[in-house]
């Protein structure tokens, strides 16, 4: 799965999240599915996506919490106005639950790029 021999941090990324995607904690005791998810948003924070583009390279059951940690990035910045923190925060509600349909709906729209972007897929939604 070696990228290539130039890239190994890149490399390194891929290996996390193919293996923390492959982590079923359905499969797991009672109780342990807190730790699952803590995990994937740890190893998810340690990759840092800056695009979408960067998550729809995402193993599948990542990709929404791809799009939360960009949409939290987005909420930080200096000049995020009020209104769009409150849209950030609206659907890093709808993509926390990794089955959510727009999630989909946001990997499969190719004019997509940035978390500015998906906030003004949301309002189109509307």
């Amino acid at each position: 799965m070696l990228r290539s021999v130039e890239d190994p941090v890149a490399t390194v990324h891929d290996w996390l999240l193919n293996i923390v995607a492959a982590l079923e904690p359905e499969t797991t005791a009672p109780g342990d599915e807190d730790l699952f998810f803590h995990l994937r948003e740890e190893v998810v924070q340690f990759v840092n996506p800056d695009t979408v583009d960067q998550v729809r390279a995402f193993p599948e059951p990542l990709r929404g919490l791809g799009l939360v940690h960009l949409l939290d990035q987005h909420k930080a910045r200096p000049r995020t106005s009020p209104v769009q923190i409150e849209e950030a925060e609206s659907l890093i509600n709808t993509f926390l639950d990794r089955d959510a349909n727009e999630i989909g709906e946001v990997m499969a729209d190719p004019n997509i790029h940035t978390a500015r972007d998906v906030l003004e897929w949301e309002r189109k939604q509307k």
